[in-house]
């Protein structure tokens, strides 16, 4: 019997039709400050640290993002478009209904956080960290994610998607069931028992008996 391919829906963020449109961010964010309703656009964010900030039904678009600390923040049908988020702290934060498209997110730290509903488009991730970190319903697809960090994290309905993951470490993390076919995981940190269940390729699964020191002899 064929197994059913499992189809994960991911919901996309509901933004309001009525955002008040700002090219400047030209005031300082306080500790459980509400960015709400907002559309940010072609401006530079920078110098700002602030503790469980909330950000609401709002989009950030061509905006760069530095020196920014946000731990424990919470973002909620939130867009990031064609914005610099580089080595932006993040660290403990909630993300719920989040897009992020053609963005940079180098050196980010993501961990300890939760994602539901998310999907990180057309973006460069290396260095990316997500240890600890709760991922459901999350699609990564299209992205460079070489080097990035996924240790110990929990993923359900995770979906990966044309993508670079080389190098990246998965040590700790159940991949059961999540299909890797059409990414490149040359030199990912993996175990044994963390690879149980999950979806390769042929090809790929010679790279990662190897990498596992499992020795392929066919018989003669």
């Amino acid at each position: 019997m064929e197994k059913k391919i499992k189809i994960v829906k991911i919901l996309e963020p509901n933004i309001s039709n009525n955002l008040v449109k700002k090219e400047y961010f030209d005031f300082e964010l306080k500790d459980e400050d509400e960015v709400v309703h907002e559309h940010v656009l072609n401006c530079i964010i920078e110098y700002q640290n602030a503790d469980k900030l909330i950000f609401k039904d709002s989009v950030f678009e061509n905006v760069v993002f530095k020196n920014i600390e946000f731990s424990r923040a919470d973002f909620e049908n939130i867009v990031f478009e064609n914005c610099d988020l580089s080595n932006i702290n993040f660290n403990g934060s909630i993300f719920h209904r989040v897009l992020f498209d053609n963005c940079k997110l180098m050196g980010s730290d993501f961990s300890e956080s939760s994602f539901q509903n998310v999907s990180i488009l057309n973006s460069n991730g290396e260095y990316t960290n997500f240890k600890f970190s709760q991922l459901k319903k999350v699609k990564l697809e299209s992205m460079n994610l070489r080097y990035s960090d996924f240790q110990e994290s929990k993923l359900k309905d995770m979906i990966f998607r044309q993508s670079d993951i080389r190098s990246s470490q998965f040590s700790g993390v159940c991949l059961k069931e999540i299909d890797f076919t059409d990414c490149d995981i040359e030199g990912i940190g993996v175990r044994i028992c963390d690879i149980k269940g999950a979806i390769v390729s042929s090809k790929q699964a010679v790279t990662l008996a190897k990498m596992l020191g499992i020795v392929i002899k066919d018989s003669i």
